[in-house]
């Protein structure tokens, strides 16, 4: 085998092992995992693993927060909160288990001084969904405040109300911390969720909700 050919296989075993790595990642969520972490590292970023939408993310989320015993959320709706995904701070809490749940919802009590926030994502949400337009956003949000309220009483969370742009939910946990960054021109359920392990992202989102929690005041 010439020098040449000898490179030419060499380069052909390469990319097969590279297409077949990228196959695999489609294939696998679990060696996605691997693969986001590891260049992750190499690239100094402490991202863990990138979830296409809210769905492929439920069980991820569900699973870390059925393990924390801190959890902190900033949401700009709150529907995901009364589905399975939170079932184990709510619906089926441990009454053995000691855990502390923060949770900022939006301001939507219009006569409160400050740019009207929540009205602003509507307008967002109605360019591209004819059911919003009309104050529908400021209705979920309180319905679900209304499902929080016995939750809330029984001392299972504490919760307040934010009053700044809807740049995203955040979901933060002893480990790890979850962005959904919120576009213009689709449902936060549509956009990708990222998931950080603890260090500089994760520090800058939990300093972003607690000066937004100290902000609201009780």
């Amino acid at each position: 085998m010439s020098t040449t050919d000898f490179a030419l296989s060499i380069i052909a075993s390469i990319i097969a092992g590279l297409l077949l790595l990228a196959a695999t990642a489609v294939l696998s969520a679990r060696v996605r995992w691997l693969l986001t972490g590891i260049l992750g590292r190499l690239l100094g970023v402490d991202i863990d693993e990138v979830f296409s939408d809210k769905k492929s993310a439920e069980g991820d989320i569900k699973k870390e927060v059925a393990r924390a015993r801190d959890l902190a959320i900033l949401t700009g709706r709150g529907n995901e909160l009364q589905r399975d995904t939170f079932d184990s701070i709510f619906h089926h809490k441990p009454a053995l288990v000691n855990i502390q749940c923060r949770i900022l919802l939006p301001e939507t009590d219009p006569s409160k001084p400050g740019y009207e926030w929540t009205a602003q994502r509507e307008r967002e949400l109605a360019a591209f969904d004819p059911a919003f337009g009309k104050d529908l956003l400021r209705e979920q949000i309180d319905t679900n405040l209304k499902f929080l309220e016995q939750y809330l009483k029984a001392g299972h969370a504490n919760l307040r109300r934010f009053s700044c742009p809807h740049v995203g939910r955040i979901i933060l946990t002893e480990r790890c911390a979850y962005f959904t960054p919120y576009r213009k021109d689709r449902h936060g359920r549509d956009s990708v969720v990222y998931k950080f392990r603890r260090g500089e992202m994760y520090d800058s989102y939990l300093r972003l909700f607690e000066q937004l929690w100290a902000a609201a005041g009780e």
